[in-house]
């Protein structure tokens, strides 16, 4: 041991002074050198034995603090020293002095102390104290009032037995009231290394019993999904079947699974020892681990916990349930009973407020990893302190619950006790249930109709009653769907019957426009939306498309008050120094797709729009229009918009390009391919738009060849059938009628003047009632019957949708012409016999039309787009499209419901996570067999997977069937779904979505059986029906996405299921189509009829 520095000095004092006296004495043979050398030895030694001393105690102190921490050694050499090592049983010392804190147990001359538990273990000899033990106790209850003071401290955390005074090394931090400390020192008997191993082998137990859990609620939905594939496909003895192996797998569970290892799992737990959350200390009362101090027989108790956090299996921190969060911690106090087997206070009679836990929700959610696991009550078992929440407290019980991995529950008890509680009978807590899923997988949702009571009407409700009840929510969903924020437009008010109402209808539509104008009247915006080009090129279709209608209306004759903003935007937009200046035209530039209007509005309105110029403004619009002859334009129905503006210039004797103009109607007459019909693009290019034969009105004859087949695309009531891309143009897809009178064109029979006029304007009527397609300022809306950004297209500006204007360019001709003076006709369809044929095959876009049944609809192989087009799939290559029920456009990438395979078949490699369905037909034609028209064509989905399919329409037998026949031969295993027509799917009468009825419900729901599935709603009726006798298909309804259709933004989608095995045999499948509209007069009572008249497949199929 070193010394300091100023004993060390007093050490050298000692030694003699070399001088030549010293050297004398030696020399004479004197003895006082050698006293001197003695002294020097035997401090050396003393030094030594005090060093030897203070490192042997430091030594010890080491090793008894290693000992307590590490009972297994690790680094003690050999196996004898291990066990001498296992076998040290190190005493505990109380040195600590008044004030501090005492890690050992307090002596007391009255009782003798609690030995820790790990002597009651190891140390059988000290039972003998026992007796001496069980005096003290029994003269403690006499001096106590009968609390007995020891016998309920049964916890990990042993305290010290009570003394009726302070001690010396003692501290008193609070008494009864106070908030600032406890009373008592609390030590843990237990090594770290004891409780590590006693927590690992609870969690091992725990871990054991999730995993058995698991692989229960696995085999569970194995049989629940055994049992709904046996449901759709009828087999209902499986369904008996599955339900007895459900039965014994209950049973097996009971004896041998999770149940059984869970009661393992508490009789173990119920005989170790656990700690207790509180012990009672005579007129002091109870001193928690916690901090919170109650007081035996008291009124008054601390309902919060002095300290953070109350201990728990693993230290962690657990606070009581609370139901309200808002309000601050209150202070409130209620009575206090101790129990022998462990402490709780519960909720006495004359405190209301008191919440006990056994009342609250159990902490951990069913069936998760961090499910309460409550172990049963006993002996000494630990229970959690029943401390009452204050009001307003914020619990954290579900988090804390999850953290200390299992937590039990208080002793629940309805009888008030004076004093200790371990006098009266304590009844065990039941555990909950611990059924459910681990922490990873989510557990399986049960429908709580499967097991609930029969829903019986009580008597208190009458007929009656239960028909006010029904009329209340017919009215509240009528209400609903009628509800707008803003007031009705007043295109939908209009009757659109007359010349005049058409032009009001105009008008409605221009007037919402003029609050979008810019500064100088150049620009329009209607909406925020962004597309593939510049926000400038949006707004000028803002400007610009509106002209369609604008011009035929000033052409006509009408006046209209706000004409002169187009007029000024006109010259402000095309001034190259103005600051509203359009911009000079590049290649493949939008705004030469608005010249085209342009051109247009100066041809039939030049006097309105070209003649109020001025020489400069008129010079600034003829070299605007002039830029676009020498650039590059798509190769596509584009170049009729330069012919357009030229003729535009050309109508007002202004400079325009006449070789332009010849050039590019020459290139145009090669995308003709015959009967009036031309493509978009060159030849090669299949695709055909519905405005594309709106442009044959350049070519009279052409128009009238075209109007034939051109009114099979309209229905009787007016709405055409929705098919290809822009849409969102909305009624343009009428524009072909009105530009056929604005021509002049003779009508070609069987049709007249009137029946084109009641084509027009029934279309316009149709749209009327279509409410969602305005905004809130009254501008259109991007969609088609609501705002729908599925279907756009990436050139859809805001302004886009006022293409429709082109529906109006009758209104060009004065009121004596035939087509205004005639009166409004029904569709030809409509007459019996009609003069139009119920089935006719169109060569040139492939299409098969359709109108019998009362529906009208086509089929449809050979059309795709060249270019990677938004939702191209749907827009072309759908097998059938309609014009009452329209079609579906995926809303996303993942899962069928996204996809929407809406008279589609969709095919997936990936285990439904992405599907293809048709974009690129290979040999596609139309064919005919026994005067019967069909479709042939093939798709590639994948290489070695091909799908051949064959379309034929309704036959007279079954007019409201059409039949889809597959051939499919894969090398890869495949899932496949195959839709029919996707239709309403909310109720009539509150608006909800359809439930699973029978096919004797008289007007709504769903029905999947077997290979058929069947819809009835407000919209008409809807199904699928595979004709063939195979296994490999199973009806369903398919719940797509919302605002996937066109027409209706909640559908429900009829389809029919199956699994593609990989082999070289190729897959027949026959799919029948079932459709009705609720147009069809009485279709409620007929749709029956129509439904069982399930057609079959033809004979020339195999053959």
């Amino acid at each position: 041991m070193l010394l300091p520095e100023h004993q060390n000095l007093h050490v050298r004092s000692l030694w003699p002074r070399e001088t030549n006296s010293s050297t004398s004495s030696d020399h004479n043979g004197s003895g006082g050198g050698s006293g001197a050398t003695q002294t020097v030895i035997i401090i050396i030694v003393v030094i030594a034995i005090v060093a030897l001393l203070m490192l042997t105690i430091a030594s010890v102190m080491i090793l008894r603090r290693l000992r307590r921490r590490h009972e297994n050694p690790k680094y003690v050499p050999t196996q004898f020293l291990k066990k001498k090592w296992r076998a040290w049983q190190p005493r505990q010392f109380s040195g600590s002095s008044k004030g501090q804190y005492s890690a050992g147990l307090q002596g007391t001359t009255s009782i003798p102390a609690w030995p820790l538990r790990s002597e009651t273990r190891s140390a059988p000899a000290s039972r003998q104290d026992l007796p001496d033990l069980e005096r003290a106790q029994a003269e403690m209850l006499a001096n106590s009032d009968g609390v007995e003071r020891h016998t309920s401290v049964r916890s990990v955390m042993t305290l010290p037995a009570y003394s009726q005074s302070v001690r010396e090394d003692e501290q008193v931090l609070a008494r009864e009231g106070e908030r600032d400390g406890i009373d008592v020192v609390v030590e843990m008997p237990e090594t770290e290394q004891d409780e590590e191993n006693r927590r690992e082998e609870e969690m091992e137990s725990l871990y054991q019993i999730r995993l058995q859990r698991r692989q229960e609620v696995a085999e569970r939905e194995e049989r629940r999904r055994r049992r709904q594939e046996a449901r759709v496909r009828g087999d209902f003895a499986e369904v008996e079947r599955i339900r007895l192996e459900g039965r014994e797998a209950t049973a097996r569970r009971e004896r041998e699974g999770a149940a059984a290892m869970i009661a393992a799992h508490q009789a173990t737990m119920a005989t170790r020892d656990r700690r207790v959350s509180s012990v009672s200390y005579a007129e002091l009362g109870v001193a928690r681990h916690d901090g919170t101090r109650i007081r035996a027989n008291s009124n008054d108790s601390d309902s919060r916990p002095l300290l953070d956090s109350a201990a728990s299996i693993n230290g962690a921190s657990l606070r009581p349930w609370s139901t309200q969060e808002s309000m601050p911690y209150s202070h409130h106090r209620n009575r206090s009973q101790i129990s022998q087997n462990g402490s709780m206070m519960s909720a006495s009679d004359e405190d209301p407020d008191f919440v006990d836990l056994a009342e609250r929700p159990p902490f951990g959610r069913a069936g998760s990893d961090f499910e309460v696991v409550a172990l049963n009550q006993g002996g000494h078992s630990r229970n959690n302190s029943a401390a009452h929440t204050p009001i307003g407290g914020r619990s954290r019980a579900s988090t804390n619950a999850s953290r200390n991995g299992a937590v039990r529950p208080s002793i629940d008890t309805s009888v008030s006790v004076s004093g200790d509680l371990g006098e009266g009978h304590i009844p065990s807590a039941d555990p909950p249930s611990y059924d459910g899923e681990g922490f990873e997988d989510a557990p399986p949702y049960e429908s709580p109709t499967s097991t609930r009571a029969p829903q019986i009407q009580t008597s208190s409700t009458s007929p009656q009653d239960q028909s006010d009840t029904e009329q209340i929510s017919s009215a509240s969903a009528r209400i609903a769907e009628a509800n707008q924020p803003f007031p009705p437009h007043a295109f939908s008010a209009n009757p659109l019957k007359s010349r005049d109402d058409v032009a009001a209808a105009c008008a409605s539509l221009l007037g919402p426009l003029e609050s979008g104008f810019s500064q100088n009247r150049a620009l329009v915006r209607v909406g925020g939306s962004g597309t593939k080009f510049d926000e400038t090129a949006a707004q000028i279709e803002g400007f610009a498309r509106p002209l369609w209608g604008l011009a035929p209306l000033l052409a006509g004759g009408f006046n209209y008050r706000i004409a002169h903003l187009w007029t000024e935007g006109l010259a402000a937009g095309t001034d190259p120094r103005g600051s509203e200046f359009w911009g000079n035209m590049q290649d493949l530039d939008q705004r030469m797709v608005e010249a085209c209007p342009v051109g247009f509005t100066l041809a039939i309105a030049g006097k309105q729009f070209w003649d109020p110029l001025t020489t400069q403004q008129k010079q600034n619009l003829s070299c605007w229009i002039g830029f676009m002859n020498d650039k590059e334009m798509p190769n596509t129905n584009w170049l009729w918009f330069r012919v357009f503006a030229n003729l535009g210039l050309r109508a007002n004797g202004a400079p325009y390009s006449h070789e332009r103009i010849e050039a590019d109607v020459a290139h145009l007459e090669t995308f003709h391919r015959g009967g009036g019909w031309s493509n978009d693009e060159p030849e090669g290019y299949t695709q055909i738009d519905y405005y594309s034969g709106s442009f044959a009105i350049q070519f009279k004859d052409r128009a009238k060849q075209f109007a034939l087949d051109f009114i099979h695309y309209q229905d009787p009531d007016g709405h055409s059938i929705p098919f290809g891309r822009s849409l969102t143009y909305r009624f343009a897809t009428i524009a072909f009628w009105s530009a056929f009178a604005f021509a002049d064109v003779e009508p070609p029979a069987p049709l007249t003047w009137g029946m084109i006029k009641g084509l027009l304007v029934r279309n316009l009527r149709w749209w009327s009632q279509k409410a969602h397609i305005f905004q809130p300022n009254g501008m259109l809306n991007i969609g088609y019957t609501y705002p729908n950004y599925y279907l756009a297209e990436n050139y859809n500006s805001p302004g886009s949708p006022y293409w429709c204007m082109l529906a109006f360019a009758a209104l060009a001709q004065p009121e004596s012409p035939p087509f205004w003076s005639s009166s409004e006709e029904a569709h030809p369809f409509t007459q019996s016999p009609s003069p139009l044929p119920a089935i006719k095959a169109l060569e040139i876009p492939k299409h098969i039309m359709v109108h019998k049944g009362g529906h009208t609809f086509l089929l449809s192989s050979g059309q795709k787009c060249h270019y990677p087009l938004k939702a191209t799939q749907a827009k072309y290559g759908h097998f059938a499209y309609s014009a009452s029920f329209g079609y579906s456009v995926p809303t996303g990438s993942y899962a069928l419901e996204q996809f929407v395979p809406e008279s589609a078949l969709a095919l997936s490699d990936d285990d439904g996570e992405i599907w293809k369905m048709r974009r690129e037909v290979e040999d596609a034609s139309t064919l005919e067999q026994d005067g019967q028209p069909f479709l042939y064509s093939a798709m590639y989905p994948w290489k070695y997977v091909e799908v051949k399919t064959w379309l034929i329409p309704p036959i007279d037998q079954a007019p409201n069937w059409h039949i889809r026949i597959r051939r499919i031969k894969t090398n890869r295993a495949l899932q496949s779904a195959e839709g029919g027509f996707a239709i309403a799917g909310t109720r009539e009468l509150d608006g909800r979505m359809l439930t699973e009825q029978t096919l004797e419900s008289p007007k709504e729901g769903t029905a999947a059986f077997g290979k058929t599935a069947l819809i009835l709603s407000r919209a008409g009726a809807s199904g699928v029906v595979e004709l063939l006798w195979n296994d490999g298909r199973t009806g369903g309804v398919c719940n797509v996405d919302a605002n996937s259709n066109l027409i209706e933004a909640r559908t429900l989608l009829p389809t029919l299921y199956a699994d593609l095995e990989a082999g070289a045999t190729p897959m027949w499948f026959a799919t029948a189509v079932f459709a009705m509209p609720s147009t069809v007069p009485d279709w409620q009572s007929q749709w029956k009829t129509g439904w069982q008249a399930i057609p079959q497949v033809p004979q020339w199929c195999w053959t």
